[in-house]
């Protein structure tokens, strides 16, 4: 059976979503009295950055083997199903590919991450070459202060130690939800309950939810648990990645049931063909046991409780009450350093 050579919808969605946005950009110089170095330099790096389009080209097969509990059949695909393009702004391109390169942590979410990030440099490079001077560019995405669970892109080599470099900082939008009001009112709802701990934790289920979301939209990634092929194996590739991710944090808790819910062998399962349901999937990595219903078997914490522990420790209840001001989920943050060639 012959495979398709771009794989679409949930492929496109997860962590890739080009985002045509305006872009904030401040320009900081960091050498203002240095002689020949021209101080809009960082404003003609930004702009080019900011408007310069590109296509990016990259190939998937090394995640085939990335993880034992996926049986991807390479040995019936042709080199094309793995090919992928993407096309956009290369701010854009650095963004998406800020966000693929997510950890929680400090444990990588998926090999994607690092494969689009270096397609994505080589068209950073080119696209500043001929500017005269070099660039190093990084770009951060951190849903909240003190977030176990962060993005990061670096690209091209950080400048010498003498070199007199100029700093220009761009601010992309995520594809997060805004959801910082929904933080404010599940902490405040928490107080309802007469358990103090119901506060932080109802609030880490909203932002649970909202990453999750992000990463694996619920309802491009059904369609593609249904299917079968490579398409089906990528799904359940990122689904088992996280599992994993979250299981090693729980590892030393007595009750972690490395949730076996997930696992792709049993149909009835909800990443079994059969029985997939994205939904309930979603719900399982946010919400752990929870998230499956009152009946589901386990005790799984999902990654709310990586959430509900950063949240304890760094954000005080005042500061919880106005989420707002520590939260910055909605945005990338690109840093753009440049200095003389």
């Amino acid at each position: 059976m012959s495979q398709r050579g771009i794989s679409t919808v949930v492929d496109a969605t997860l962590a890739l979503l080009l985002i045509s946005a305006s872009i904030l950009v401040v320009a900081t110089s960091l050498a203002a009295d240095q002689p020949g170095m021209d101080l809009e330099a960082s404003d003609h790096v930004s702009e080019t950055v900011s408007i310069s389009t590109a296509n990016v080209s990259y190939s998937l097969r090394p995640v085939v083997d990335d993880i034992d509990d996926v049986d991807f059949e390479d040995d019936a695909y042709s080199n094309s199903v793995f090919q992928r393009q993407r096309y956009g702004s290369v701010a854009d391109l650095v963004a998406s590919s800020t966000m693929l390169n997510v950890t929680i942590e400090g444990r990588q979410l998926t090999r994607e991450g690092e494969i689009y990030a270096d397609a994505v440099e080589g068209s950073l490079m080119e696209a500043l070459t001929g500017l005269g001077y070099d660039a190093y560019v990084t770009g951060r995405w951190q849903p909240y202060d003190g977030a176990s669970i962060a993005a990061t892109g670096t690209y091209g080599s950080p400048p010498p130690g003498d070199a007199d470099v100029q700093l220009a900082t761009l601010r992309v939008p995520s594809g997060v939800q805004p959801v910082s009001e929904d933080v404010e009112d599940a902490y405040e709802d928490g107080y309802g309950t007469g358990r103090s701990d119901q506060k932080y934790e109802r609030a880490a289920g909203v932002l649970a939810e909202t990453i999750v979301e992000r990463y694996l939209p619920a309802g491009e990634t059904q369609v593609a648990l249904e299917g079968q092929w490579f398409r089906r194996d990528l799904a359940v590739y990122r689904y088992l990645r996280i599992e994993s991710i979250l299981a090693e944090t729980e590892a030393d808790s007595d009750w972690g049931d490395e949730y076996y819910h997930f696992d792709p062998a049993t149909d009835e399962n909800v990443l079994g063909r059969s029985g997939a349901n994205a939904t309930k999937a979603n719900a399982y990595l946010a919400r752990g046991t929870d998230g499956l219903g009152p009946s589901a078997a386990g005790e799984a914490d999902g990654l709310r409780g990586v959430i509900e522990d950063d949240l304890k420790e760094t954000i005080s209840h005042e500061e919880m009450k106005s989420f707002d001001e520590s939260s910055s989920i909605e945005e990338i943050v690109i840093t753009v350093r440049v200095w003389r060639a």
